[in-house]
């Protein structure tokens, strides 16, 4: 039965500092346990609990509270921190330590079975749990998520009229709002009272479905009267930034893309939530322009909303499977605080019928919306008894069912009748065939469901298209082009470089970027970023970038920043800067710079050097050649050349005159175009190349040192021995001989006086110098010693 135990107090601490006074304002009618045992129980004694029930109890002051079991057999309690306290024979005092929910795990069934385990009706043992606060019993603080009873029959004696109090969150981690659930002729002989935030699991969540295949999350602590543990208050919900985005079966798709092909794509919702809650998304299906979360012709996903950003995947199916029409759809999301689902599984009867009430803090009742869609198991739907003997309603209507005055009687909703003042939820007729229920409800989850608080958002357009349309012909569907590659439509070139936009995108591939800058490759003209045009990438000129690979690496020019592969990209070589690297041809060879390992030719003139040592990427001067320099060194830079013979300066025997040749007579390293004396005979070129018949005067300037010049007679500058007499001339000139008179060469000593080129001498510096200084010496003494003798 239903009782008004004292209000619960707004919060824990509140609770906790009134917990002595407390006892003083209870009612002594209502000073009593929590169960099924004695006058004024909340449940009737035919509710036997299962042995799979686990019981809650919530300590919030260890110091003065105390629990006390009664019923059949033991219990097993656990504190909240899951260590084991014992175990306890009923009436036997549990004495907390610490405050929180203590669970109570039963070790029997509260009715006795026979040899097929069923229940032996009239051997039910009532029950209870009470927790005493400084000896006094105090309501409100024994729950479970799940309560499993065993009647023993579908009929109206075995029916149960209690309420169950939902603690339901109140958008954040601190706020807890009650709601009762009221029943009134619940009969189901074995079945639970459980409740949840969304429903049946997956995509039936908020539809009421067959039992098999589907399941129920036990969620929220169902209390036997208004619970201590709450604040009876919640947060108002805003639901912000509603949006769809397309093309989610590929990661970087479109961002923009509104589109979908209905069981074929995938794409996702998001909105913001201020609240943890639950939300609503609905589209209208049947463009009734009415968003109705209990009509099948809509579509409906119900699902946990978090606070901050919330992402629903959709694959553009409606409930029932099927791909959403070709066309254009409304959704809007509806975001709810404190949503409470009450998911009766296997319950054949529920009449004259629940309703759902908001409980406040000081125990008024707020009768609250119900809604239910029971489509799926409508079919199965029985007469209700009299006086409302008619089929009970399929939905509760877009608006949902209010529960009304809560002092009023429960009236039954009907299928096609609407009785005055209906407020209930009902269905069933307390009738079992064969030994099993009947009625929509058997082996069924019947799903009612209520809030305490919503906000809707604005509607927004989805469109559901025809995956199959390729309007230019390109290889790509139009929703492929709209929502992942984000290319035309109607051009299969979308940027026009001559490169078909599925080849750009890879098949239809998203954010294909080659060169990683602002544009992927199906709308940029350059894809590689190299400064020559994709439309240019074609060496072949057969009008297919795509089948040209100038370096072999097997990466298309097109897609290759180094297309010749020396190590330097086209941009860099651009000699000329003007952007165009098409037009830089170092060898004048007809190739383009950066089509060519070696942009200046200097390879082909490397006979010896291994030829990567002369390739753009190790070549100093990969524009300008090095050439006919025996390349001294590898850094593929022309050397010095101050005489711009070709030959460079460090191996030039004579820089600063061209002489390609070379040309060195006597192997001094001097060579002949620059060397004073080309034969090396000690007399200078210019001594031995008389241009009169007399010694020129350039002779005499050179010549100061020797004496005068008379009858000279030209030597060979080219021959060191002009009359091959066999001493050179220098030689000859130096002890006085004739350079031209092979009959002297051969005469011992100096000789005077006959030489016919005494001009001819070396120069100041030449070696000959200090040895003709001796001679004569030694000549003019022997003169002197000859004469006194």
């Amino acid at each position: 039965m239903r009782t008004g135990s004292l209000p619960a107090l707004p919060s824990r601490l509140a609770v906790a500092s009134a917990l002595t006074a407390c006892c003083a304002c209870l009612a002594p009618n209502l000073a009593r346990a929590e169960g099924s045992l004695g006058a004024g129980a909340e449940l009737a004694s035919t509710q036997a609990l299962r042995v799979t029930t686990d019981i809650f109890v919530d300590v919030i002051n260890p110091a003065v509270e105390t629990i006390v079991w009664t019923g059949k057999g033991n219990v097993t309690v656990t504190d909240p921190l899951g260590a084991t306290v014992g175990t306890f024979a009923s009436g036997a005092t549990i004495t907390p330590s610490m405050s929180g929910s203590y669970k109570l795990d039963l070790l029997e069934n509260q009715f006795d079975v026979d040899g097929n385990g069923g229940l032996v009706n009239g051997t039910q043992v009532a029950w209870d749990v009470t927790l005493f606060v400084s000896g006094v019993p105090r309501d409100g603080r024994v729950y479970s998520f799940a309560w499993g009873f065993n009647t023993g029959g579908f009929n109206m004696a075995s029916a149960t009229n209690a309420s169950f109090y939902a603690r339901v969150p109140g958008g954040d981690t601190e706020s807890f709002a009650v709601m009762e659930l009221r029943t009134d002729g619940l009969a189901g002989f074995i079945f639970e009272v459980q409740g949840n935030s969304t429903g049946v699991r997956g995509p039936n969540a908020g539809r009421s479905v067959p039992e098999v295949g589907n399941s129920a999350a036990n969620e929220y602590q169902m209390y036997l009267n208004p619970p201590d543990d709450a604040t009876y208050s919640f947060l108002g919900p805003q639901v912000r930034d509603f949006s769809f985005r397309g093309g989610t079966e590929i990661t970087g798709g479109v961002p923009a893309c509104d589109e979908f092909v209905g069981g074929a794509t995938t794409g996702e919702f998001v909105f913001t939530s201020n609240v943890v809650g639950s939300f609503h998304l609905v589209c209208d299906l049947n463009r009734d322009g009415r968003f109705d979360i209990v009509d099948t012709g809509d579509f409906l996903f119900l699902g946990a909303a978090v606070a901050g950003t919330n992402r629903v995947p959709f694959d553009g199916r409606d409930n029932n499977g099927n791909p959403f029409p070709v066309g254009d759809h409304q959704c809007s999301v509806r975001l709810t605080v404190g949503e409470f689902h009450y998911v009766g599984r296997d319950i054949e009867t529920s009449f004259r019928g629940l309703r759902m009430f908001q409980v406040g803090a000081n125990g008024s009742l707020t009768p609250l919306n119900m809604f239910w869609n029971d489509a799926l198991v409508q079919a199965n739907a029985t007469t209700m008894p009299a006086p409302y003997a008619f089929i009970s309603a399929s939905t509760s209507g877009p608006l949902g069912l209010n529960s009304g005055d809560p002092l009023d009687p429960p009236v039954p909703l009907g299928e096609t009748v609407t009785p005055p003042g209906a407020n209930a939820r009902a269905w069933g007729d307390f009738v079992a065939m064969g030994g099993s229920g009947t009625g929509k409800g058997n082996e069924a989850y019947l799903d009612t469901y209520t809030w305490l608080s919503e906000d809707v958002s604005a509607p927004i357009t989805i469109r559901s298209v025809d995956g199959s349309i390729d309007s230019d012909m390109d290889g790509l569907t139009d929703y492929t082009e709209r929502c992942i590659t984000g290319t035309l439509t109607n051009n299969a070139d979308s940027d026009g470089d001559t490169v078909n936009d599925f080849v750009e995108t890879r098949g239809g591939m998203p954010n294909v970027n080659t060169d990683m800058d602002l544009l992927v490759d199906a709308l940029d003209a350059d894809d590689d970023g190299d400064c020559v045009p994709t439309a240019d990438e074609d060496p072949d000129d057969d009008g297919d970038p795509t089948n040209d690979d100038s370096d072999g690496d097997t990466r298309p020019d097109y897609r290759d920043a180094d297309d010749d592969g020396d190590g330097i990209g086209p941009c860099d070589e651009d000699a000329n800067m003007n952007g165009d690297p098409l037009d830089d041809d170092a060898d004048m060879d007809g190739v383009p710079d950066y089509l060519e390992r070696d942009s200046d030719g200097d390879c082909a003139l490397r006979a010896t050097v291994p030829t990567i040592l002369c390739e753009d990427n190790l070549d100093r001067c990969p524009l300008v050649a090095e050439d006919a320099n025996a390349f001294m060194d590898d850094d593929g830079c022309p050397e010095p050349d101050a005489d711009a013979d070709g030959v460079p300066d460090a191996i030039d025997n004579c820089p600063a005159i061209p002489n390609t040749d070379q040309a060195d007579l006597d192997d001094d390293d001097d060579g002949d175009v620059c060397d004073e004396d080309v034969d090396g005979d000690g007399l200078r070129n210019v001594c031995e190349i008389p241009i009169t018949d007399t010694c020129p005067a350039a002779c005499a300037d050179v010549c100061a040192d020797l004496p005068s010049c008379s009858g000279c007679a030209a030597t060979d500058p080219r021959d060191a021995d002009s009359d091959d007499g066999g001493l050179g001339d220098g030689a000859e000139v130096a002890r006085g001989g004739d350079p031209l008179n092979d009959e002297d060469d051969q005469l011992p000593g100096l000789l005077s006086g006959g030489g016919v080129y005494t001009c001819g001498a070396g120069h100041a510096g030449s070696p000959f110098a200090p040895l003709l200084a001796l001679l004569a010496l030694g000549a003019a003494l022997v003169v002197r010693r000859g004469a006194r003798s």
